[in-house]
């Protein structure tokens, strides 16, 4: 994620919930640090969402802060980019391969949206070892886990909902609500709450869409089955 316009905690939360789904170790970068002028509050912004997770302050262009990035590059280990048009991951790229392979191009200025100069997943061979994913800019990023999964990334809101005086508690009006509680003394945010929200009605939706289908499925091969015992 680029420090510029670009800029959402709410995003990054999607970006690491559907990273640790995924089985692979999530790795934040914080790229155009050069353009940033509140950078110690983002980065504390983007910790506290990112618990157990190594966070990277960097600025392609200016190739700093890339050597940090060089660790995780070893014979035997695919690391993937994943980002937003425009945040610099064929820049990044670039820089760990010494060269520049990659097509890169400026961002507008009014949004720090960037073109889609990649228009393809690139699989590149890194020169210390290793492999390297760059891929297109992402204008949409939609989430394919269950509640289990998501209640990993949202852990602290699953622990305040177990302290609430009820089991059915909607964090409404019942009385001695930890959710509550926990929103008017600052110490959930109002923000990653609902974007927890939000992410459970789509994870929701998506276990429905799921099930329809398995059950049309299984209609479907007891028709079958019927029509051919019938023959």
């Amino acid at each position: 994620m680029s420090l510029d316009n670009n800029y959402s905690v709410k995003r990054m939360e999607r970006y690491l919930t559907v990273g640790w789904n995924s089985g692979a170790m999530p790795v934040v970068v914080l790229n155009k640090i050069d353009l940033c002028t509140d950078l110690n509050e983002k980065l504390s912004e983007i910790q506290k969402i990112s618990p157990g997770v190594s966070v990277h302050c960097i600025s392609a262009l200016k190739n700093e802060g890339i050597q940090e990035l060089r660790h995780y590059i070893n014979s035997g280990i695919t690391i993937g980019l994943f980002g937003s048009s425009g945040v610099g991951k064929s820049t990044i790229s670039n820089c760990l391969l010494r060269s520049n392979k990659l097509m890169t191009a400026e961002v507008r200025e009014k949004d720090s949206k960037g073109k889609h100069t990649t228009t393809h997943r690139e699989l590149i061979l890194l020169p210390e070892g290793g492999i390297i994913i760059d891929t297109p800019g992402m204008r949409e990023f939609q989430i394919w886990l269950d509640q289990d999964e998501l209640n990993i990334e949202f852990d602290d809101i699953k622990k305040l909902e177990g302290q609430c005086k009820f089991n059915d508690c909607r964090h409404n009006k019942e009385p001695d609500c930890a959710i509550k509680k926990a929103l008017q003394d600052g110490t959930l945010s109002k923000d990653r709450y609902d974007n927890y929200l939000k992410m459970k009605v789509e994870v929701e939706y998506l276990s429905n869409r799921i099930n329809q289908r398995e059950k049309a499925l299984t209609k479907r091969e007891k028709l079958i089955s019927k029509i051919r015992s019938n023959r």
